[in-house]
């Protein structure tokens, strides 16, 4: 890569924390420890736990009993999106619709792991869908009268990626794969992140994660480029079944949503 602007660093405890929550590994008490550790996360998994959606009988007011509560893989979707959300902001300066991009993310992170699923990619398949568009974060939040000027040419008629490049002398994709590299997540997830544009990806993870980014589109899900618009799915297609794997579209908005609450990054 030869990008016009140098790679924004994570604290070392988010890329610790980002490590973290990539290992299936790791059980309940290393994650609490990893909410318990920072106020902004653990604020974001008890907003979780005492959601409506949740259908509290009472409120929650400890990581355990909100771990507990909304579950590990939940929580880990919480956190991770928290830790992400925290670490790029004042996106809306760069002309991003801030609400439909991070609508796009988590769709598209569940759509990824629900193709997983089903034979398409990999257990880290939430975390590269959540993380394929960070190189637009980088570049927005690093530079935001600069990647202003790429929204506003994409808008244009121009595509995204080529206006990036002229802009920043890269595309996302590529800052995204390096700054996966820079964080230390498995090589997998940066060859999603670095591949999910491309017609044949090399790996079933970017596939999975294409095609996710594809559905999430169909949905009227914009990329923050573009705000998105009316749903285009078709009710008989593959795709329409993969969103009935997570109960339909409504259901999949709902949940979207609930995630994009808990992490407050609007």
């Amino acid at each position: 890569m030869n990008a016009t602007f140098e790679l924004p660093t994570l604290p070392l405890p988010r890329v610790r924390a980002l490590a973290l929550l990539s290992d299936e590994a790791v059980g309940v008490t290393e994650i609490a420890e990893v909410v318990a550790s920072d106020p902004g996360l653990t604020v974001a998994v008890l907003r979780a736990a005492n959601s409506a959606i949740s259908a509290p009988t009472s409120r929650v007011r400890s990581t355990s009993q909100a771990i507990i509560r909304i579950g590990l893989g939940a929580t880990r979707r919480i956190v991770m999106g928290a830790v992400v959300g925290k670490s790029f902001e004042g996106l809306g300066r760069a002309e991003l619709h801030v609400d439909a991009l991070w609508r796009h993310l988590i769709a598209t992170a569940l759509l990824a792991e629900t193709l997983a699923r089903v034979g398409e990619g990999t257990t880290d398949a939430f975390t590269a869908g959540l993380l394929h568009d960070v190189g637009r974060l980088a570049m927005a939040s690093h530079d935001p009268n600069r990647y202003a000027r790429v929204v506003n040419l994409a808008r244009r008629g121009i595509p995204v990626r080529d206006a990036e490049q002229v802009m920043f002398g890269a595309d996302h994709g590529a800052v995204g794969a390096e700054l996966a590299e820079a964080w230390r997540l498995p090589e997998s997830i940066g060859e999603a992140i670095a591949g999910h544009h491309e017609s044949a990806p090399a790996s079933s993870l970017a596939r999975a994660v294409g095609r996710a980014r594809d559905i999430s589109a169909q949905l009227g899900l914009g990329d923050g480029v573009m705000r998105g618009g009316d749903e285009t799915l078709d009710p008989e297609s593959a795709d329409a079944a993969v969103v009935r794997e997570l109960r339909g579209t409504k259901a999949l908005l709902s949940r979207v949503e609930w995630y994009r609450e808990a992490i407050q990054v609007l």
